[in-house]
């Protein structure tokens, strides 16, 4: 049986600076409030950068405008150089390792009882990386 072609359009290749890890992810997609400006500003460079690359528009006036690009330019200088030299994926990461140091007694990785990999979300009930389910059972 022939698979239906899918109706997405294939995915976009980024180059590895601007993949970052699923640590890095995670702490902006869940706790952005530990974050800095800064490092927030972090997020919207990589965004507006893969954006250029999706568009193949290296100049990308438009697209660097609409992520405020110029602004986070004036405003962090030494930032803008760190994502130069590194790529924003490498910042983001630092930026995540920075909110684990400066919270230890916060609770702010969730990961599998069973295999010990960082789940998607910290509510999550199951683990997508082996299956380990601890929903609560229900009575049937």
């Amino acid at each position: 049986m022939d698979a239906e072609p899918s109706s997405r359009p294939p995915r976009l290749w980024v180059p590895k600076e601007y993949s970052p890890d699923a640590l890095s992810w995670y702490i902006y997609r869940h706790f952005a409030y530990l974050l800095t400006d800064e490092e927030l500003a972090a997020e919207r460079v990589l965004a507006g950068r893969v954006k250029q690359l999706a568009y193949s528009d290296p100049s990308g006036t438009k697209v660097l405008e609409l992520f405020r690009i110029p602004e986070a330019q004036a405003k962090y200088p030494e930032l803008m150089r760190r994502i130069n030299e590194n790529g924003p994926a490498s910042v983001m990461r630092a930026a995540a390792e920075r909110v684990l140091r400066d919270n230890p007694d916060k609770q702010i990785l969730h990961t599998c009882a069973k295999c010990g990999e960082l789940c998607l979300t910290p509510r999550a009930q199951q683990c997508f990386a082996c299956g380990f389910d601890w929903h609560p059972k229900q009575d049937e």
